[in-house]
C-alpha cells in the first residue's frame, strides 16, 4: 500500500514486486517537486494508493512530467491534486499481466474514487481513469469508480475505462472525454461548459450494457466519426444527451439496439444533426421544465427548453352572400401557422363575422385556438410542447356580391418625357372585361413609373377609376393593380432647336419639344443647322446615329453609338465615345482628354493643321490629311491601336511573323521616305 502523506521519500523501489508485503508513505512535496522536474513517475502497489496529502506541480520551463498511480486493488484521491499540464494516469484492479502479485492483492471489491470536495487537475494536459477487472488475481472483484460531490476533474481529455460503470456526475471541466465501460452500471459524466465526446484516435464512448447519461452545461458535441461513436446495451433510455447549449453529433449514429436515445438542448436551430433523423415514431418536445417527463415512453427524441409560440392568422379575406347569420365554417387550410416548419392543425374551425349585414361586415374572427395536432414535416414525427399567441385572430371579411381585381392594361406609347398616359376606349373595354357583364369602367388614370424608353417592362399603375354598375360601384369591393410589361418606344428623331448656334446636350431648350436624347429614348440626332453641340450629360446615353453640320464636343460622361457618328468637326475634352458603330470626322479633330472605343470603323480626316489624337480603338483605324505630307506639320499620336486583316487570315490560313507585320513595315518605309515621323512599333 502506498499512502501519499505531507511527508516522506520513497526508498524501496515503485514497482508491484518492490517490498510487495509493506506499505509505505511517500512525500506529496517529494512528488511535485519530482514532477516539475519533468520526471515521469510510476508508482504500483499490489493492494491500494490512497492520496492524502496535497499534489501541487509549481510551473517551469521543464515540460512536467506524468504521474502514474496503478494499484492491484483501489485507489482513493483524498485530496488536490494538480499537475499544471503535467498527464495524469490511474489504474486501478489492475491485472497480473501488468505486474500485480496475486498473493499480496488482498481481498475486497476495488473501486477508484475521488473524495467529496477534492479537485483532479491536469490543467492542459490529459487524464487517463481505469477501473479494470483484475484478470489473473484471485481477488478481482469490481466496484464503481465515482467521484464525490462537489469534487471536480480538470484536464483538456478524460479517458475512461470501467468494468464496474462510473459516476463521474459532480463539477467536471474537461474538453474532451472518452469512456468505454464493459460493465451493465450506468456510465455517467457531468460536465460544467462546453464538451467533445471522444478524440482524436479514440474509438467513442461504449457501454456494453449499461446505460449512457452525458450532460454539458454548454454545448455538447460528438467528434467526426467514429471516434464520437456512442453505443448502448441498455434497454429503456439507453443514451440520455443533455446540453444547455446546442449539440451537434459529428456525423455519428447514436447505437441503442435494445433501447432508445434522448437528446436534450436549447433550440433546434442552434444544433448541427446529420447522423440521427427522427423516424415516424420519434417525438420533438418543447417548452421542457427541468424534472419533468419526456412527452414519450416510447421512441427516439429531441427534447428542447426553447418554448415557442406560434403565430395563426386567418387567410382572409373572406366573402360569402348574405344569409341572416354571422357563423362561417372554416376549413383548416383557412389558417396560416407561423413560427415552425412543422406541420400544425388548428382547433376549433369556427369563425364569425362582426356583422350579419351587407354593408357593414368587416371582418371575421376566431378565437379560442389550440394546436390539434403537430408533426415533423420531414419525418412524420410528432411534435410536443408549442402553444399560441394572443387570441382571438381576425381578418377583413365582407358580406358582398363580388370581389374584383382590376387590372391595368399593357399600354404603349411613344417616348414623350413624360409618365402621362391618355387612356384609350380599347383600354376601359379590357378591364370592363374584370366585371360582371353589362357593368363597364368609365374612367381609368393609368401612369408610367419613368418616362424612359422600355420593351415590355415598364411598370404602370391604375390611380384612380369609376365603375358604371348603377350603384355609384357599391356592388364591387375592387383591387387595384398595374402591370410591369408595357411599352414606350424610342422617339425616331430629335432635331435641334432651329434658333440656336451653340448650346449644351442636357438643356431641354436646345431641342425641338425640349425632348433631351438621353438614355436610350431616341434613335436618331439631327444638328443640320452648323450648330456647334456640347455633349455635357453625366447618365449613359445610346442613340442609333448623330448626323451634324456644325461641330460636336464631347465634354464629359458616356456616348454610345449604334450605328453612326458623322460631324465635320470633332473635339473631345473627357468622357468616353463607344458603341458597336462607327465614327467619321471630315474636316477637323482634336481629342486633348477622354477615349473612343468603336467597334466599327474610325475614319478621321484633318482639313489643315496638326491632328491630335489621344486614345482611340475601332475595328479599323484611318486618319487622313487633304495636303501632303512633304511639310513640317506632323500627325502628332499618343496612342494608336491598328488592326489589319490579311488575306491569309480571310481565308483561316496561318500567318508566319514576317508576313504579319509587314503592312506596317511598308507604312513606314514610305514614310520615312517622305520625311514623315513614322514612331516606333510595338
Amino acid at each position: 500500500v502506498y499512502v501519499l502523506g505531507a511527508t516522506g521519500s520513497l526508498l524501496n523501489g515503485v514497482g508491484f514486486s518492490d517490498s510487495p508485503s509493506l506499505d509505505f508513505t511517500v512525500g506529496a512535496d517529494w512528488l511535485a517537486n519530482s514532477l516539475s522536474l519533468g520526471t515521469n513517475l510510476v508508482l504500483q502497489a499490489n493492494n491500494d494508493i490512497a492520496v492524502n496529502a496535497a499534489i501541487t506541480v509549481v510551473a517551469s520551463q521543464i515540460a512536467v512530467g506524468t504521474l502514474t498511480l496503478h494499484a492491484g486493488r483501489s485507489i482513493a484521491i483524498n485530496a488536490n491534486i494538480s499537475t499544471n499540464g503535467g498527464g495524469v494516469d490511474m489504474t486501478a484492479n489492475d491485472t497480473a499481466a501488468d505486474g500485480v502479485v496475486d498473493a499480496f492483492r488482498d481481498a475486497g471489491v476495488a473501486s477508484l474514487t475521488l473524495a467529496a470536495n477534492t479537485t483532479l487537475s491536469a490543467g492542459t494536459g490529459n487524464i487517463s481513469l481505469q477501473l479494470l477487472d483484475g484478470t489473473g488475481n484471485t481477488n478481482r472483484t469490481v466496484g464503481t469508480l465515482s467521484q464525490g460531490l462537489g469534487s471536480s476533474i480538470q484536464a483538456s481529455s478524460l479517458s475512461v475505462v470501467s468494468f464496474g460503470g462510473a459516476e463521474l456526475a459532480a463539477n467536471n471541466t474537461v474538453g474532451s472525454f472518452q469512456a468505454s465501460s464493459l460493465g451493465s452500471v450506468a456510465l455517467k459524466f457531468n460536465n460544467i461548459g462546453d464538451l467533445v465526446l471522444g478524440f482524436t484516435g479514440g474509438t467513442g464512448m461504449v457501454n456494453s450494457a449499461g446505460a449512457i447519461k452525458v450532460a454539458a452545461s454548454g454545448y455538447l458535441s460528438l467528434a467526426a466519426s467514429p471516434s464520437g461513436r456512442l453505443s448502448s446495451g441498455a434497454s429503456g433510455d439507453a443514451i440520455v444527451l443533455s446540453a444547455g447549449g446546442s449539440f451537434s453529433d459529428g456525423g455519428n449514429a447514436l447505437a441503442t439496439p435494445n433501447g432508445r436515445w434522448l437528446v436534450y438542448s436549447a433550440d433546434p436551430g442552434l444544433n448541427t444533426v446529420t447522423a440521427n433523423p427522427l423516424s415516424a415514431s420519434g417525438f420533438k418536445q418543447y417548452a421542457f421544465a427541468a424534472g419533468a417527463a419526456p412527452a414519450q415512453a416510447a421512441g427516439n427524441g429531441f427534447i428542447y427548453t426553447l418554448a415557442p409560440t406560434l403565430t395563426a392568422t386567418l387567410n382572409g379575406p373572406f366573402t360569402r352572400v348574405y344569409n341572416g347569420g354571422t357563423s362561417y365554417a372554416l376549413s383548416s387550410t383557412d389558417f396560416s401557422v407561423t413560427g415552425t416548419s412543422d406541420l400544425v392543425t388548428v382547433a376549433p374551425l369556427v369563425g364569425n363575422f362582426n356583422s350579419r349585414n351587407v354593408g357593414v361586415a368587416s371582418s371575421l374572427s376566431a378565437s379560442g385556438l389550440t394546436v390539434a395536432s403537430a408533426v415533423d414535416a420531414l419525418s412524420g414525427a410528432k411534435v410536443y410542447g408549442y402553444q399560441f399567441g394572443t387570441s382571438p385572430v381576425s381578418a377583413s371579411a365582407t358580406i358582398t356580391p363580388a370581389l374584383v381585381t382590376l387590372a391595368a392594361p399593357s399600354i404603349t406609347k411613344v417616348y414623350d418625357g413624360s409618365t402621362a398616359y391618355a387612356t384609350t376606349a380599347a383600354d376601359l373595354t379590357a378591364m370592363s372585361a374584370a366585371l360582371v357583364s353589362g357593368d363597364s369602367v368609365a374612367t381609368a388614370s393609368l401612369t408610367y413609373s419613368d418616362k424612359n424608353a422600355g420593351s415590355g417592362n415598364k411598370v404602370v399603375s391604375l390611380d384612380a377609376f369609376t365603375i358604371n354598375d348603377g350603384n355609384g360601384g357599391a356592388n364591387y369591393t375592387v383591387t387595384p393593380v398595374g402591370n410591369s410589361n408595357s411599352a414606350i418606344t424610342p422617339l425616331t428623331q430629335v432635331t435641334w432647336s432651329t434658333g440656336l448656334s451653340s448650346g449644351n446636350w442636357s438643356d431641354p431648350a436646345s431641342w425641338t419639344g425640349n425632348l433631351v436624347p438621353d438614355g436610350g429614348n431616341v434613335l436618331a440626332v439631327s444638328v443640320l443647322n452648323g450648330a456647334s453641340v456640347t455633349y455635357d450629360l453625366t447618365t449613359p446615353t445610346t442613340v442609333q446615329a448623330i448626323n451634324m453640320t456644325g461641330s460636336f464636343t464631347m465634354a464629359t460622361g458616356s456616348l454610345a453609338i449604334t450605328g453612326n457618328l458623322s460631324t465635320p468637326q470633332y473635339t473631345q475634352t473627357g468622357g468616353a465615345l463607344t458603341g458597336t458603330g462607327a465614327l467619321t470626322v471630315t474636316t477637323s479633330f482634336s481629342q486633348t482628354a477622354g477615349s473612343i472605343a468603336m467597334a466599327g470603323p474610325v475614319s478621321i480626316t484633318q482639313a489643315s493643321g496638326n491632328l491630335a489624337v489621344g486614345s482611340i480603338s475601332g475595328s479599323s483605324i484611318t486618319l487622313a490629311r487633304w495636303a501632303e505630307h512633304r511639310d513640317a506639320r506632323r500627325v502628332a499620336l499618343a496612342r494608336v491601336n491598328l488592326r489589319f486583316v490579311l488575306p491569309m487570315v480571310m481565308r483561316g490560313l496561318p500567318v508566319p511573323r514576317a508576313k504579319r507585320l509587314y503592312i506596317v513595315r511598308d507604312a513606314a518605309r514610305e514614310a520615312r521616305l517622305r520625311g514623315i515621323p513614322f514612331g516606333r512599333m510595338n
